[in-house]
């Protein structure tokens, strides 16, 4: 399979974060295409001063009449998202490589979830063409529409082009098996093919060999609906039961964090041993995964958290640390936990379980320093692995 890939301009691009670190995962022969964009973030930002809110939207958040404004635009004018606009420029490009190289399958994948257009308007063109649409995350039922006040004909007109797209589309994959009921109709002809991780990644990682202190790792976005007063209260009530673990504690959040949690954690008297690292290369948040005591694994709540698995957790599983995941029981994440024989998914409200299993690994770290679990039953997640699936989808006839 030789691929030809058709992205945006960099200069024309507008990205909430940018990890150039990872341009060198990208082979120096690979056939790279860009086109223009009328990228409505760019919009956004000239008209409100400020970029479209990235990993830290919330509903309660008090906002002014401008704050409330762009809101409204940022759920009910960016539908589905702000790269709405993208295939205009996008479809004439793609045509012109697709005659250029004789090109028989065109996949797109999202998020973005609007990349999907441009598949939409290459198939209704040339009807012969194999299109593969690739679902990263759930479209309309996705967990981040629940902070944003949409209107019912807004819901309504992001259903309507979901569907096109599941309709005219020839495979259809997605991250898991649970996401196909995450659809607002039946879907045919779907696969499964998760994010998994990259081996590589974890080839030569530095980490914290002294383990100074008992270590609690979140890496990533950490959103609103992330936050669970059984987690932090658990932890309240361990260091009051065991004080020393409060000279032995620190907590890292490399990521984006959503404000109003640094608001609510300042009602703890750990919310000194918060670090608060920011964006990070994704280098670097290997680093974090690999030099955990523990690593933080909560599942958003939302309607649809059974099937909401994230990319983060087959890196988590890769870097060998403990992993305190707190979800649905029965989602497929839980599943996927089991399968590699680690500690199970403890439900949102079970204070008791959460004490329990971070005063485990506390004990092991103060008596043998950080735990590293010793199976490889992650590694069918791997990238390699994952791109077989991949080759054989496109293969197919």
């Amino acid at each position: 399979v030789e691929p030809y890939i058709l992205t945006v301009k960099p200069e024309k691009a507008s990205y909430p974060v940018l990890d150039e670190s990872l341009l060198q995962d990208v082979p120096e022969d690979l056939n790279i295409f860009y086109s223009n964009i009328i990228d409505a973030n760019n919009i956004y930002a000239a008209i409100f001063g400020k970029k479209v809110p990235y990993g830290s939207i919330s509903k309660n958040e008090k906002k002014s009449f401008v704050g409330k404004l762009s809101s409204f635009i940022r759920a009910n004018v960016f539908v589905p998202d702000s790269r709405m606009l993208w295939h205009l420029h996008a479809k004439p490009k793609a045509l012109e490589i697709i005659n250029q190289f004789d090109i028989d399958t065109v996949v797109t994948t999202g998020p973005p979830q609007s990349t999907h257009f441009v598949g939409l308007k290459l198939k209704k063109a040339l009807p012969d063409l194999k299109w593969v649409v690739d679902f990263r995350d759930p479209w309309t039922k996705s967990f981040i529409n629940d902070f944003l006040d949409r209107t019912k004909r807004t819901i309504k007109k992001d259903q309507q082009n979901e569907q096109k797209v599941l309709q005219l589309a020839d495979e259809i994959i997605l991250v898991s098996k649970g996401m196909k009921d995450d659809f607002s109709i039946p879907l045919k002809n779907f696969h499964t093919i998760y994010n998994g991780y990259d081996e590589n990644d974890f080839i030569n990682v530095h980490q914290n060999k002294n383990n100074a202190k008992f270590s609690i790792n979140y890496v990533g976005t950490f959103k609103d609906n992330q936050y669970f007063d059984s987690v932090w209260d658990a932890l309240e009530e361990l260091m009051k039961e065991i004080p020393e673990i409060a000279d032995d504690l620190e907590i890292n959040f490399a990521g984006i964090v959503n404000p109003l949690f640094k608001e609510k954690i300042t009602k703890y008297s750990f919310k000194n041993k918060i670090n608060y690292i920011g964006y990070v290369s994704h280098r670097q948040a290997i680093e974090y995964m690999v030099s955990a005591s523990l690593l933080f694994f909560p599942i958003p709540q939302t309607e649809y958290n059974h099937n909401i698995i994230t990319g983060k957790i087959f890196e988590y599983l890769a870097s060998a640390s403990p992993i305190l995941a707190i979800g649905p029981p029965n989602g497929i994440a839980a599943e996927i936990l089991a399968e590699c024989e680690r500690k199970s998914m403890i439900e949102y409200q079970n204070k008791e379980a959460i004490k329990k299993q971070i005063l485990e690994e506390y004990q092991y770290w103060k008596a043998n320093g950080n735990r590293k679990v010793k199976n490889n039953l992650h590694q069918k997640y791997s990238r390699k692995n994952q791109t077989k699936a991949l080759t054989e989808i496109l293969k197919k006839k």
